[in-house]
């Protein structure tokens, strides 16, 4: 009897630890095996990317400046070459403390001051009693037609270049492209691309040159 119970307890250790082993293998190919179907899927399917069509149109072109209360109006100083671009009766706007702040400029000096070295402005606010701090306010200056812009977080350079990827034929592609100006968030684009280029806005990180492309949504509250 105890030779039979000392079998069947030897028999069950041997099949508990067998069974390990062969989990533990399974495991390890899992680990091992995943890298190479996570990029088959990409050969197969193609690497996730979101993108968007670009279009020529007309962009307002704005100038900012910062102001301050005084008694009866806001003022600030503008370099030489703003100053041109201003006029009494323009209209100004500044988002502060969760509002939009709207108002016009009364007063732009044509006199340099010794102070500043910079030309006065003034103007008024509809927001005078909520308006009691520095602002930073925003004119419209003019118009630019028929331009194409994108947002600088696409662009990478090298060298000197301007780069851009964009799709054809389902085919991520790396194009030079040549900014003809550019602010804090966008670049208006020279040469380099076409209206109703579909331009990859995420996922450009992981691609090279002629990778497929698999178009996904694109997160919430991008590419608008």
């Amino acid at each position: 009897m105890n030779k039979k119970r000392i079998f069947f307890y030897s028999l069950a250790i041997a099949i508990f630890t067998m069974a390990i082993i062969l989990k533990q293998k399974e495991i390890k190919a899992l680990r091992i095996s995943s890298p190479v179907t996570f990029k088959a899927l990409w050969q197969e399917h193609g690497k996730p990317v979101s993108t968007k069509k670009i279009y020529r149109r007309t962009l307002p072109q704005y100038e900012k400046i910062t102001l301050k209360p005084s008694d009866e109006n806001f003022t600030g100083y503008v370099p030489r070459k703003i100053s041109k671009k201003l006029k009494a009766g323009q209209k100004i706007h500044s988002a502060f403390n969760g509002h939009k702040a709207k108002g016009e400029i009364t007063y732009v000096s044509q006199k340099i001051s010794f102070d500043t070295g910079m030309n006065l402005v003034k103007a008024t606010f509809n927001c005078r009693a909520k308006c009691d701090k520095w602002m930073v306010t925003y004119v419209k200056v003019g118009e630019i037609k028929n331009a194409l812009s994108v947002p600088n977080s696409i662009l990478s350079w090298k060298k000197n270049k301007t780069y851009i990827w964009i799709v054809k034929d389902s085919l991520a592609i790396k194009k030079e492209v040549i900014v003809k100006s550019s602010n804090g968030y966008d670049s208006i684009i020279k040469r380099g691309l076409a209206s109703r280029d579909e331009v990859i806005f995420q996922g450009q990180t992981l691609l090279s040159e002629g990778d497929k492309i698999l178009r996904i949504k694109p997160r919430n509250g991008e590419l608008q």
